[in-house]
């Protein structure tokens, strides 16, 4: 993305990132369930240059240095319930 950046820079790339912690199923080298959906579902809701995770993911960083904001419960497709999300905090000031 560095390359990119440097040789194209009228042309920025902008990633978004969904993550979600749990248990994917497994099926002929490619992986489904609940949580592949999970985070499908939030890299679909970030915007460019966002990550967005599940609590869970947020959970389990407590204590680590990392700092999330948390958005509240969202309605994602596919999900018959909110599901908590927090965005990542990881820009640097200039």
């Amino acid at each position: 993305m560095g390359k990119h950046a440097q040789a194209n820079p009228e042309r920025p790339l902008k990633v978004r990132v969904g993550a979600a912690a749990g248990e994917p199923v497994e099926q002929h080298n490619d992986l489904f369930g609940s949580t592949v959906q999970l985070a499908c579902r939030l890299c679909e809701r970030a915007a460019p240059e966002q990550i967005l995770v599940s609590n869970a993911i947020a959970e389990l960083c407590i204590g680590k240095g990392l700092r999330f904001e948390d958005l509240g419960e969202v309605v994602l497709k596919g999900f018959g319930y909110p599901v908590r999300a927090h965005a990542a905090a990881w820009k640097q000031a200039n």
